[in-house]
């Protein structure tokens, strides 16, 4: 399954993304206590560009979710140009989700991308 979401900078809106991981985490048998950190770790990674958010960006922070068997996918595209990637970010990412990535887009922004696999389940 696979979703989308375009969000403005509104921290008022990450409850559409909260919702949106848990209904999915939930789909694949993620215990409470696994989609709790999962949704921390998008919540930070949607903080992370809303507080570099420029003033009239004019842009959305867009979030793709994929749900497979043993996984369960998020990328952040955070809209923000020239914002550098933190070791500290990746670190705190990575107490959250079992794993992450960041990828500089041509457009000179970054994508992160956080994965959280089913317990029990081959890696694939």
């Amino acid at each position: 399954m696979e979703v989308d979401l375009a969000l403005t900078p509104d921290p008022g809106l990450l409850s559409a993304v909260e919702a949106t991981v848990r209904v999915l985490a939930g789909q694949l048998g993620l215990r409470e206590s696994k989609q709790q950190t999962l949704v921390a770790g998008v919540e930070r990674a949607c903080r992370r560009a809303f507080e570099h958010w420029p003033e009239g960006n004019g842009r959305e922070l867009q979030l793709h979710f994929s749900s497979f068997s043993d996984r369960l996918e998020v990328v952040v595209d955070d809209g923000v140009r020239d914002l550098p990637t933190q070791e500290q970010d990746e670190f705190l990412l990575l107490q959250l989700v079992d794993r992450v990535s960041f990828e500089e887009t041509e457009e000179g922004t970054v994508r992160i991308t956080l994965v959280q696999f089913v317990p029990g389940v081959d890696w694939k």
